[in-house]
């Protein structure tokens, strides 16, 4: 599946629901099979979850730690700065495009840190 077919399919799905308070429960309920049932393809034994942001409330997901670290990820990590060194950015998560990223870039700066390390 292409990526525009993914990003379309999605917008679709958030669309209705907003529109279709049947729709929601269901997803919530059991997401694998709506987004199966949507065109999506979920690999045997993923879970997925759906939550929901409020005006207090705000997930945010934090990506898998990769598998295995660069030559250069490990120098920087045992590089002896504050928390082990600076990664190289190329291990850090790249905000995607479409509409996921420009919703992203939008609520970002709206974002304060509780605690500033």
């Amino acid at each position: 599946m292409s990526q525009d077919s993914f990003e379309s399919i999605m917008q679709r799905m958030l669309v209705r629901c907003w529109t279709d308070a049947e729709f929601k429960a269901r997803l919530f309920a059991d997401p694998v099979a709506v987004l199966q049932a949507q065109g999506l393809q979920v690999p045997a034994g993923v879970q997925v979850r759906v939550v929901q942001d409020s005006a207090q409330v705000v997930h945010w997901v934090l990506p898998s730690r990769p598998s295995e670290l660069s030559d250069a990820a490990l120098e920087a990590v045992a590089g002896g700065g504050p928390f082990g060194g600076d990664l190289p950015s190329t291990s850090l998560p790249q905000i995607p495009g479409g509409w996921w990223g420009d919703l992203i870039r939008r609520i970002a700066p709206t974002v304060r840190p509780i605690v500033n390390l």
